[in-house]
């Protein structure tokens, strides 16, 4: 009996560890989105090194369309991709496939018909 009052024990406590470590797992998955990317206008913008992966939101009711481009921050600026949304409420998710480690610039604009406004930008790490 008290063997299995001692196994039952180790099973509870592996159970209760790997609870645990799926729980951090989660929460941390759920942290590359946490916040978005600071200092931008009419757009929320959330970038996830892990697959290099920017969400998009347009957050403003303007006549303007959010988007973005991501490019390398050397003098080539190369290579230049974008990610557009269609306008207001809308949201897009964008994979880009930049080198490990290199700094991107993602900047934002809003567009209309006839205009584009510089929206913001931000410096990541790919």
């Amino acid at each position: 009996m008290k063997r299995l009052r001692v196994r039952t024990a180790r099973m509870s406590v592996v159970a209760g560890v790997a609870a645990a470590g799926l729980a951090f797992g989660l929460a941390g998955a759920g942290a590359a989105h946490a916040a978005p990317e600071p200092g931008f206008k009419g757009g929320k913008v959330y970038w996830k090194a892990n697959g290099d992966t920017v969400t998009i939101t347009d957050t403003k009711r303007d006549g303007y369309a959010f988007n973005v481009a991501v490019y390398i921050s050397d003098a080539s600026h190369s290579p230049f991709r974008q990610c557009k949304t269609s306008g207001v409420g809308q949201t897009k998710t964008c994979r880009f496939n930049y080198p490990e480690g290199r700094v991107l610039i993602i900047e934002g604009a809003l567009d209309s018909a006839t205009d584009i406004k510089y929206s913001g930008e931000t410096w990541v790490r790919a």
